[in-house]
């Protein structure tokens, strides 16, 4: 977790260091998008303060996903195994994720924190069956949660989202104002290696994810 908000931050400052360099791309850019990202890069810097100072309450496990690698993914992965699952599809690797029918969250009710790559973060509660969570139906609702935080970004932002096809100089997703404030990363670029599991003091079950990017 503490690497997703530290490759924020440098993607951050490699964004602000990018516009300094560029000053005929910032005179063409409005103030007022200006003062966004900048307050987005000050709620990076204190959420990476918040998260290096305070967790959900005690970790209890970690859960890591493999799924198999086939085709082109053999010659990046010659040990065999993909160490992700992407989050905007998960179902193309799901048929190929190693003991995916496991239960490995044997809790029915947690509560899921989202913070990558949102401004502000998402808590949710996900609800399994009596025995748990099976790998695959962890990964099937943690994506479901990451389409529909996309999804009601993209309907309430002022600032929407510019097509990939459109975008200049640093191609990455630019910063949007919805409740999220998402920037930085399409649901494309998100694949997901693990999940922390945390009790907090009144006993309840809390997870947070590792997301690559």
């Amino acid at each position: 977790m503490l690497k997703n908000t530290l490759y924020v931050l440098a993607t951050a400052l490699i964004i602000s260091t990018s516009c300094q360099s560029k000053s005929s791309a910032q005179a063409s850019r409005s103030a007022s998008n200006l003062e966004v990202e900048a307050r987005f890069i000050d709620s990076l810097e204190k959420a990476a303060q918040d998260i290096t100072q305070t967790f959900p309450g005690e970790i209890v496990g970690s859960i890591e996903f493999k799924v198999k690698a086939t085709g082109e993914d053999l010659k990046r992965f010659p040990e065999g195994f993909v160490p992700w699952v992407n989050l905007e599809h998960p179902e193309k690797q799901l048929p190929n994720l190693v003991n995916g029918d496991n239960v490995v969250l044997p809790y029915q009710h947690v509560s899921l924190i989202i913070d990558y790559p949102l401004s502000h973060p998402d808590t949710s509660q996900l609800t399994g069956t009596v025995a748990g969570f099976t790998s695959k139906m962890l990964i099937q609702k943690i994506s479901e949660r990451y389409h529909k935080i996309y999804q009601e970004e993209e309907v309430a932002a002022k600032t929407k989202t510019v097509p990939e096809e459109k975008r200049t100089g640093i191609i990455n997703r630019n910063l949007t104002d919805g409740p999220y404030g998402i920037c930085c990363h399409d649901l494309g670029d998100l694949d997901l290696s693990s999940v922390e599991v945390y009790r907090t003091p009144e006993g309840k079950i809390v997870i947070m994810l590792g997301v690559e990017s």
